[in-house]
């Protein structure tokens, strides 16, 4: 099936969950649900956008800094859309389902990267823009679609071998979703055990093998895989868990109500 059959099929899966979504929050929340989100912790961070925006810093209360969000590139990019079109609710709602279209379009490409098969590639694009957690987070206020699709462009970038824009992407997944960072091991795992392998994703001319017996290989090998994995892992959690573990800033019990009413403010 050509792109852009498969492109508009997605579209119109990712559509009609959507509508289903939005005809059932309807139903649950009324009014409210199309001019709000379901967690506060949407609200914190438009809060934290709404500020950056407007210069006063990564605050939530003007004048005092806290690296109170969990999901920093999240805050960072509706920051960027508030300064450009202003801090409306709307723009939130637009990147989220943009990321999900470019999720659901990036499933297929993997799909058909690791099978060949174009069938299986859309099925694969479908399944992603048909399902729930993915109608939910694109209209939520949350990362949830940013890191589904930094992910799987990472795995994109992985399976056709580009190792420095898979850890790239892996790396903003990081911002976007800390726990995103468990995928580094599992993305060197994936691939062959290789010293060429290591030795191109270090900078290092394959000629320095001249001479080196298979054991020394073999132990070279091991070494690098496990210093390259080391570093990669290192610089992302440095950045990544540190925004994480100090993200929880305590006596935050507001409800949503009065979240959406101070982010109106």
């Amino acid at each position: 099936m050509k792109g852009r059959a498969a492109a508009g099929l997605i579209l119109a899966g990712l559509a009609a969950a959507l509508g289903l979504y939005l005809l059932r929050e309807r139903q649950i929340a009324g009014s409210l649900g199309a001019s709000g989100f379901p967690l506060d912790d949407s609200w914190i961070h438009l809060q934290f956008a709404r500020n950056l925006a407007e210069g006063r810093g990564f605050t939530y209360n003007p004048g005092i800094s806290v690296p109170g969000s969990t999901a920093p590139l999240w805050t960072l990019i509706l920051a960027g859309l508030f300064a450009i079109a202003g801090a409306h609710l709307a723009w939130v709602k637009v990147a989220g389902v943009a990321a999900a279209v470019g999720s659901a379009w990036l499933a297929r490409r993997l799909a058909m990267q690791w099978t060949g098969e174009p069938l299986l590639g859309l099925g694969a694009g479908l399944a992603t823009a048909l399902s729930a957690p993915m109608a939910w987070g694109a209209l939520s206020g949350m990362e949830v679609t940013l890191a589904a699709l930094l992910v799987t462009g990472a795995l994109c970038a992985h399976a056709s071998g580009r190792v420095t824009l898979a850890g790239l992407l892996i790396g903003a997944a990081a911002l976007a979703r800390p726990e995103s960072v468990l995928l580094v091991p599992l993305l060197w795992l994936g691939g062959p055990l290789t010293l060429k392998r290591s030795l191109a994703s270090l900078g290092i001319p394959v000629a320095v093998l001249e001479g080196v017996g298979e054991g020394e290989a073999f132990a070279l090998e091991v070494v690098l895989e496990v210093a390259m994995l080391g570093c990669v892992a290192h610089r992302v959690t440095a950045v990544s868990m540190d925004t994480a573990s100090s993200g929880v800033v305590s006596g935050w019990q507001v409800s949503i109500r009065s979240m959406r009413k101070l982010f109106h403010s």
